[in-house]
């Protein structure tokens, strides 16, 4: 799904997946080298997968520096009801501006 997103903007964009605990320390200092992010992963039952989720608080240190990266979402959602995305809609939304 990323790749046909970042194939849509004409530039070599680079794609990590978070597969690998281990690899977070990478995947932090790929995400200040960035010059920008989108983070894709699926939603389940109302919650992010728990290494998207490890991800994300590897980060709590960039939390306020003015030079991140702007960060956006691709969240894919098996679910009919757009209820079940409002809770982590709200999350991300707080996270960006973080």
């Amino acid at each position: 799904m990323l790749e046909k997103f970042t194939g849509g903007f004409g530039k070599e964009s680079e794609i990590r997946h978070l597969v690998y605990l281990q690899n977070t320390p990478e995947f932090v200092n790929a995400f200040e080298q960035a010059e920008c992010v989108w983070l894709g992963f699926p939603l389940f039952t109302d919650a992010m997968p728990a290494i998207t989720n490890h991800f994300i608080e590897a980060l709590e240190p960039l939390t306020h520096c003015g030079n991140n990266p702007p960060i956006g979402f691709m969240v894919q959602s098996g679910f009919l009801e757009g209820l079940h995305s409002r809770y982590i809609e709200r999350y991300l939304e707080s996270l960006a501006r973080r």
